[in-house]
């Protein structure tokens, strides 16, 4: 199945609740966090991942801004 829900939307346990996007000063954070990272990502060997869709457990899923994970990219 596919769908698309406008605005983005997480999914707790069956329910589809509005993510709250932000505005402009979360914007420029959130890209500032991101480059920060990019740029020391081959000596800390980590991947900075802007926005990804993250299962937490079973029935939630949540879009965290920032994602750094370690090692090569996923």
């Amino acid at each position: 199945m596919h769908t698309v829900y406008e605005p983005d939307c997480e999914f707790t346990d069956g329910e589809v609740i509005e993510r709250n996007v932000g505005e402009f000063p979360h914007s420029r954070l959130q890209g500032s966090l991101y480059a920060y990272f990019r740029r020391r990502r081959k000596k800390w060997g980590l991947q900075p991942i802007v926005e990804p869709r993250v299962q937490i457990r079973a029935g939630k899923f949540m879009i965290p801004d920032i994602c750094v994970v370690q090692g090569p990219e996923p």
